[in-house]
């Protein structure tokens, strides 16, 4: 078996024991029949793939030590959003392991949906999202971009 086919197992192992307890936590009731397909690449040793059952979706995300480390990702998204912009919900993680179950933002991106009746409400929104991004304290736990 390959260490891709291996990790997958040991994602799906950890996704099946984080699943009942956010249902649970959110009153959706029993975890649905689900599939698992891949949601998208990256330039990286990362691999997304969408959960989807019953008509609710969750992007899992491998990211295998130690070629990838997901805690920068995790901190950022925090405090992004407590800025108020739109970013992955993290419902769940496992650094050791390099795995995150979060929210689906969905498959269509603006390029997609823009048109000559919606463009100034999307641009707008996205304005709005970089000035809250510009308005976080100039000593946010931020690392050096490299």
């Amino acid at each position: 078996m390959s260490d891709q086919d291996i990790r997958l197992q040991s994602l799906k192992v950890w996704l099946d024991e984080q699943l009942p307890a956010l249902f649970s936590a959110h009153g959706w009731g029993a975890v649905p029949p689900a599939t698992l397909t891949a949601a998208s690449s990256d330039a990286s040793f990362r691999r997304y793939f969408r959960w989807e059952g019953a008509g609710r979706t969750f992007i899992v995300m491998d990211a295998p030590p130690p070629q990838e480390n997901c805690k920068p990702f995790v901190d950022i998204a925090h405090l992004l959003e407590k800025s108020g912009i739109n970013v992955p919900k993290i419902y769940a993680e496992d650094l050791t392991q390099g795995f995150l179950l979060l929210n689906d933002l969905g498959r269509q991106t603006y390029l997609d949906v823009i048109d000559d009746d919606n463009a100034d409400a999307l641009f707008a929104d996205a304005i709005q999202a970089l000035l809250a991004y510009q308005q976080l304290p100039m000593d946010a736990p931020l690392p050096s971009y490299d």
